[in-house]
């Protein structure tokens, strides 16, 4: 496997729904900048995300590979991937000219996450430390005695 054999790129993939992720990032960075004005620094983190987003599509297949998912659930993915490759190596088009297929291998990478067991969750799909868990009122002292004391009859 690729990380096996070389240090990975920031933008190499931890999980299906670590590259939906990073598509997303990186189609949102493209849009915005491309809708700035082409001075030579835009022009130059355009080539980035196009370089990043064209790398994604490639490791993609080999993410999903080395998971649980069976070929069956494997096989869209590899094809859908497999076609946007060989456009953007072409260079026929650009990422945001085919920003509906990102949107659709994204829908599919966020589908087949969700099927994988929980062991390969990432902390993207983890609920944020920082929500505040909402209680359904106030705890006194009695609360917890009530429902210690109703704890030990049972």
């Amino acid at each position: 496997m690729f990380e096996e054999e070389h240090d990975l790129p920031a933008h190499w993939p931890s999980s299906l729904a670590d590259a939906a992720d990073k598509i997303d990032k990186r189609l949102g960075r493209l849009g915005s900048v491309a809708s700035e004005s082409n001075h030579a620094t835009e022009q130059t983190a355009i080539d980035q995300c196009e370089n990043e987003l064209r790398d994604l599509v490639e490791w993609i297949p080999e993410v999903a590979a080395d998971t649980d998912l069976s070929e069956v659930q494997w096989l869209p993915i590899y094809e859908l991937s497999e076609v946007m490759r060989e456009h953007l190596s072409r260079g026929d088009v650009s990422a945001l000219n085919i920003k509906e297929d990102f949107r659709r291998l994204q829908a599919l990478l966020v589908e087949y996450a969700t099927l994988l067991p929980s062991s390969t969750a990432t902390p993207l799909e983890e609920e944020p430390s920082s929500v505040e868990l909402e209680w359904p009122g106030p705890v006194s002292s009695e609360t917890v005695e009530a429902e210690a004391s109703s704890g030990e009859q049972s």
